[in-house]
């Protein structure tokens, strides 16, 4: 499963991976920038006493959606780099996937911990509230292992011999 382009040997997998990432992350870029484009002009509020008092509590508000542009933009240039066989790229998307690894698990983590240690209160004393919380653990656990395993997957792929000499500018086999 390779191709032949001016004498060296590229993998489809490496291309169709690059691809599949510099399609979502510029979708990520474009609607972190968009979210930080609206979320300031939403916040520019022409009241001083208003800006003055929320200040500090709208902080988190304006930087998320900055951190994601940032962190998308970040993760496009790595995909870009990985579609040119960078290996600084290489190694940038294999810390990206680990670090979704662990965002994920994390997560999931947390979401258990409070379901099950602290469950919300329903509105007007519901049960169903609590059942379909704790139903809501089984879909959860399935989408974080299945990131964890898919994202484990790609990076022990990436780190492979024929991947990493590929990147050096060798035959892939």
């Amino acid at each position: 499963m390779t191709e032949t382009t001016r004498g060296a040997t590229v993998s489809i997998f490496i291309t169709v991976l690059a691809w599949i990432l510099i399609s979502f992350t510029g979708l990520g870029a474009a609607g972190g920038l968009l979210q930080t484009v609206a979320v300031n002009i939403m916040l520019s509020v022409p009241d001083p006493k208003f800006q003055a008092d929320a200040a500090g509590a709208l902080f988190p508000l304006r930087i998320l959606p900055a951190a994601l542009f940032l962190f998308s933009t970040f993760a496009l240039i790595c995909a870009v780099g990985l579609l040119k066989r960078r290996d600084w790229a290489r190694r940038c998307v294999v810390g990206l996937f680990a670090i979704g690894i662990a965002f994920h698990a994390v997560a999931l983590v947390l979401f258990l911990v409070g379901v099950l240690l602290h469950p919300p209160a329903a509105p007007d004393g519901d049960v169903r509230f609590a059942q379909m919380l704790r139903l809501m653990m089984i879909p959860m656990s399935i989408g974080a292992l299945g990131v964890a395993v898919l994202f484990g997957w790609l990076i022990k792929r990436l780190l492979s011999a024929d991947v990493r000499r590929e990147f050096r500018g060798g035959v892939a086999t």
